[in-house]
């Protein structure tokens, strides 16, 4: 009542702005589904799906050479005429464009626009910023794993941190030896690259593996023989 039989459009089709056109008169007017067009459309739409559906149940019960049973054996006849059909009809409609669906073909039926089609500014703004992004996420993708991050981070960090080649004053000296040279905190099992300052086993290994031309983030002083620092040193220190 309130889809076919009103504007001669199912539900989707009005959402898409599409509705029937009756091709069966000639003529670039459009003009609407009859009625008898609409009567048999829902019929062979709602219909037969739910006779298909309900064959099994409705004739169960009845006795082998009962009518009803050999009405469901024409039933089955029919759905598999009707198969065969809607396979010709498809490759039709690959070939000619028209007729989508076999009740449309059989009822003289045509989806068309409600309102003309005008033309379309297509804006290619959106499309371009995505290819942009997308090219820009690709080439970090492949830029990312050729660059050394351990070496720039501690490029950085020398960078930002005061050298002092001077030997310093003792409470400078105290600093050196309680905290790690890289994380800052308090060196666990304390290792010294040939310069005052101490590092994390961890921070000084993984740096010197990361990078083979590792130099002291403080004052510059290139790797040489990684050796323990003694605890005694600390507490004298």
């Amino acid at each position: 009542r309130f889809t076919v039989f009103s504007n001669s459009a199912t539900v989707g089709q009005s959402l898409l702005n599409i509705r029937y056109k009756n091709s069966l008169i000639p003529g670039q007017k459009y003009r609407p589904m009859s009625r008898p067009q609409k009567f048999w459309f829902v019929l062979l739409t709602v219909g037969e799906k739910w006779l298909r559906e309900r064959s099994h149940s409705l004739f169960l019960n009845h006795p082998a050479e009962s009518n009803a049973r050999k009405a469901r054996k024409v039933l089955s006849i029919l759905t598999g005429l009707t198969k065969v059909a809607s396979l010709v009809n498809f490759l039709l409609f690959l070939q000619r464009g028209t007729y989508p669906t076999l009740t449309e073909r059989l009822l003289g039926v045509q989806p068309v626009f409600s309102r003309p089609q005008g033309p379309r500014d297509i804006n290619f703004q959106f499309l371009n910023r995505e290819l942009l992004w997308n090219g820009f996420a690709e080439f970090l993708i492949f830029l990312l794993p050729l660059i050394n991050m351990w070496k720039l981070k501690a490029s950085v960090a020398a960078l930002f941190s005061p050298l002092n080649e001077l030997r310093g004053t003792e409470g400078s000296e105290e600093t050196y030896c309680t905290e790690c040279a890289v994380c800052g905190e308090w060196p666990t099992m304390p290792h010294s690259v040939g310069c005052n300052h101490v590092f994390c086993y961890y921070c000084l290994k993984s740096h010197t593996i990361a990078d083979i031309c590792f130099t002291c983030p403080k004052c510059g002083t290139e790797t040489g023989m990684i050796e323990p620092v003694r605890l005694h040193e600390l507490h004298q220190s």
